[in-house]
């Protein structure tokens, strides 16, 4: 039995999501990115995109890790805005 290959937009997302969420901690831990929100928005987007992929593959303890890490940093970008 083989494996069904994902879709070529899937991969797309999942390296662009780790992008986002390696950028956001290279920037913030190097001190080029000092504003919280788009830190904050980066890691969003980053965990978003990491989540799209392992629930593609079903790859679980990724997607809870990322599905975690989304609502933390969208719970932080909300309140962020709205301060």
């Amino acid at each position: 039995m083989t494996a069904k290959k994902n879709e070529p937009w899937v991969e797309i997302v999942g390296w662009i999501g780790a992008a986002c969420v390696l950028g956001a901690y290279v920037g913030r831990s190097l001190g080029h990115l000092p504003d919280e929100f788009v830190y904050q928005a980066l890691n969003a987007v980053g965990s978003l995109g990491i989540l799209i992929v392992a629930t593609k593959k079903r790859a679980w303890q990724p997607a809870a890790l990322n599905l975690i890490w989304l609502l933390i940093s969208a719970w932080c970008v909300a309140r962020l805005a709205a301060a």
